[in-house]
């Protein structure tokens, strides 16, 4: 890692970190109910705050458990560094709330077994951000998805994945780097340290990917290299499919013209309820982006066109889904079309044309099963009117 990681606060970790604050409350909101210790967990912490005095994601977090305890909610962090330096600041950081902050300072994959364990009797949110991608082995993190199928626990992750170093880490343990064209990297990804993509094998990089079907996406010399950051971006979170029925992952770029990402944020959940949220959070911080990249300090917004909502596309993607699995309630329309337009548009976006539809849109026209137009997400829809 280098050693100005922590010196300010990068644009693409303000993005992350926006999500992660404002997914907190209504994540804490909603499994208080479970009846179960809510944990948070923060498996690469660092030293908690910023050179530059910007909050890092543990005082984040900190925020929420403190709010959530002085309303009743029983609610306890883990924070994992395993860097003395940081661990050091990490620590005394967090001192004053000591009696439900629990600091370690460990390499996190170590503790999974641990974190596996406290699964079985709590409620989980894991939050994965490591600086590269070797700490990240698949196969360890999946003991602790396990606890999902096994004690039927709720187990989330938000994980920050660097598909694209991912890619030149797997290129270099096949010796093929050279084949990268410099247009199709950005100057972010020059500034890592050498160490942190080389001495990798391809067994080590198996193990990362939870597979060798990475091999197949670099060495395919008819993608670019954005492309196959985005396949391996897309196969990464399939295999996370084994353990979460609703896995998405989004694409944080530091600047809208760079061909690759930073990094992509891959979330996990078995509930609705959360992939519906993280949409709606995820809307919300792209927005902001697109409006810091084409309309700050601009008459007018000049967004591309593909970054522009098109309901009328939209309304009719929903129309085809319905008509293909009628009948079929709301809540199920919406997460289905959410796999293909995850963040573009919000849940009432669906919700509007959902509507539209019901009351007649272009020449398509469905029936909810009450006949009536305002219905909930558990209201069956049909092409046909039901009898």
């Amino acid at each position: 890692m280098s050693d100005t990681f922590f010196k300010e606060k990068k644009p693409w970790s303000k993005y992350k970190d926006f999500i992660l604050d404002y997914y907190l409350t209504p994540y804490i909101a909603k499994v208080k109910y479970l009846k179960r210790p809510i944990l948070i967990i923060d498996c690469c912490a660092g030293p908690g705050k910023f050179e530059d005095g910007t909050e890092g994601s543990p005082l984040i977090i900190t925020k929420h458990i403190v709010e959530s305890r002085n309303n009743g909610i029983d609610i306890k962090g883990l924070f994992l560094e395993k860097q003395k330096k940081y661990f050091k600041n990490l620590e005394n950081l967090m001192m004053p709330h000591s009696d439900y902050i629990m600091v370690h300072q460990t390499d996190f994959t170590g503790y999974l077994s641990k974190i596996a364990g406290m699964a079985k009797s709590h409620t989980v949110f894991l939050y994965v951000d490591p600086y590269g991608i070797k700490e990240l082995p698949f196969e360890e993190l999946a003991i602790i998805y396990e606890q999902i199928n096994k004690s039927g626990s709720s187990v989330e992750v938000l994980m920050n994945f660097n598909s694209a170093g991912f890619v030149r880490c797997g290129l270099v343990s096949l010796k093929m780097e050279s084949i990268i064209p410099d247009s199709e990297l950005t100057e972010e990804f020059y500034d890592e340290p050498i160490a942190d993509i080389q001495g990798m094998t391809p067994e080590q990089m198996d193990e990362i990917a939870g597979g060798n079907y990475w091999k197949n996406v670099v060495v395919d010399t008819n993608l670019s290299f954005a492309e196959k950051e985005r396949e391996i971006g897309k196969l990464y979170a399939k295999q996370m499919n084994k353990y979460y029925p609703i896995t998405v992952d989004y694409p944080v770029k530091a600047k809208y013209h760079h061909k690759a990402p930073k990094y992509r944020l891959i979330y996990g959940t078995r509930h609705s309820d959360g992939i519906f949220l993280m949409n709606d959070i995820m809307y919300d911080a792209r927005e902001r982006f697109l409006i810091s990249e084409f309309s700050d300090g601009k008459l007018f917004d000049t967004r591309p066109v593909e970054e522009e909502k098109n309901m009328a596309v939209f309304t009719k993607y929903l129309y085809e889904i319905i008509s293909r699995e009628q009948p079929i309630t709301r809540k199920f329309v919406k997460l289905a079309a959410m796999q293909e337009f995850f963040c573009r548009y919000k849940t009432g976006d669906y919700s509007e044309a959902i509507r539209n539809l019901l009351k007649g849109f272009e020449g398509l026209r469905i029936f909810s099963k009450s006949g009536k137009t305002k219905i909930n997400d558990e209201e069956l829809l049909s092409t046909k009117q039901f009898k």
